[in-house]
């Protein structure tokens, strides 16, 4: 239950965030090479301890 809770707060943030930059315009997509490096970052950088 929990995993689906978090799953449909992911997903309803994501809306949110779609649904805000369609207000604004055309949205520029991301380029793979950034969507992979800031999913690295999150993955193995953000929130460590140093």
């Amino acid at each position: 239950v929990e995993d689906a809770v978090k799953a449909a707060v992911m997903t309803e943030d994501n809306a949110a965030t779609v649904w805000l930059a369609l207000q604004l315009g055309t949205p520029i997509p991301i380029p793979q090479s950034e969507i992979d490096k800031l999913h690295y970052r999150y993955t193995h950088v953000y929130g460590q301890h140093r």
